[in-house]
């Protein structure tokens, strides 16, 4: 389905990775270079720090595939552990994007993990980064000045809310993070799912290229 922000019922689509093997086992042994001492016992998302850690060749290979090597990219772990609760109902927001995509690809435990949208009204809450090793880590507060530095912002979903749609995080997919979503699992493992941000944001028609690739 065509992407727009005008659109309502678009939420996800899947997309074929050529090289989907190569990547899931470079990413997941990256993973466990960079968190292995430091995983999360409930959640956590997980920002690689590009200017001091090479990133596999299978990531360069797959932008250049869809012609995308003039995007910059952002590099994300997505982790769940012990069946943890995400802390909650939310859609990204970045100052300036209107259309807001992650490119989501799953690396461990991912058959029973969800991405869940919701109706809902926003309110706002305050994303900062903190670092650890070669990542940043997402931390939720009210409180700025006393964790960190903000570069963007999360709103939080409050009151009652309808879920509109699900999927099962078992292939890739270009999902709609700017509309209010969350992660689930139903089981007790170590979940970790790569989620590509791009810079700028992809146009309609690489956006179009993307998901016909799976058509």
């Amino acid at each position: 389905m065509h992407y727009t922000p005008y659109r309502p019922d678009w939420f996800y689509s899947t997309v074929h990775v050529p090289n989907l093997v190569r990547l899931q086992q470079e990413f997941t042994q990256l993973f466990w270079q960079v968190l292995g001492n430091n995983i999360p016992d409930t959640t956590g998302f997980f920002i690689l720090d590009q200017q001091n850690l090479s990133l596999p060749d299978s990531l360069a290979e797959l932008k250049s595939h869809y012609q995308l090597d003039n995007r910059w990219c952002s590099v994300n772990f997505s982790v769940i552990n012990k069946g943890a609760k995400f802390g909650g109902i939310h859609y990204d927001f970045v100052l300036g994007a209107e259309k807001y995509l992650a490119l989501n690809v799953p690396l461990l435990n991912c058959a029973g993990s969800y991405n869940v949208w919701y109706s809902g009204q926003p309110g706002e809450k305050t994303k900062i980064r903190t670092h650890t090793n070669n990542t940043e880590v997402i931390v939720y507060s009210d409180d700025a000045d006393q964790q960190g530095t903000v570069t963007d912002h999360t709103y939080w979903v409050t009151g009652q809310v309808q879920e509109l749609a699900r999927v099962e995080c078992t292939e890739p997919m270009l999902v709609h993070v700017g509309r209010p979503h969350q992660p689930e699992v139903d089981h007790e493992h170590l979940r970790v799912m790569l989620s590509l941000r791009f810079r700028p944001e992809l146009s309609d028609e690489e956006f179009d290229r993307l998901i016909q690739s799976s058509s």
